[in-house]
């Protein structure tokens, strides 16, 4: 799967079992870092629109990776905790990112106390 591909599928026709069929996809050609690129980091020269639809459904589509198969995903855990999920201003996105954080926050081992 290409860029120029990935990046049609998630900007063009949205239709039932988008995300499952497109985590597939992007599964089979090993492309969740693509992916994640172009979820995370938008172009600006890109229309509003355009930049919508691929945080929105690149989130939605990480989201469906995540629970399906965390371990593809576990590469960019750590910058998405640490950069990325801060920093989305995409509302869609933020509420598919806030449902891949509400779960890493139950599993990580809690930091014990010094005092």
């Amino acid at each position: 799967m290409t860029r120029d591909e990935l990046l049609r599928s998630l900007s063009g026709r949205f239709g039932a079992r988008f995300a499952d069929r497109t985590a597939s996809d992007v599964l089979r050609a090993d492309a969740v870092g693509l992916l994640y690129a172009l979820a995370t980091e938008p172009r600006s020269e890109w229309p509003a629109e355009v930049r919508h639809k691929l945080a929105f459904r690149g989130a939605y589509v990480l989201e469906r990776i995540y629970f399906g198969a965390r371990e593809r995903f576990e590469p960019f855990v750590e910058r998405f905790c640490r950069v990325d999920f801060q920093a989305c201003s995409d509302p869609g996105a933020r509420r598919h990112f806030g449902k891949i954080m509400a779960d890493l926050l139950t599993r990580v081992e809690p930091v014990p106390e010094v005092w």
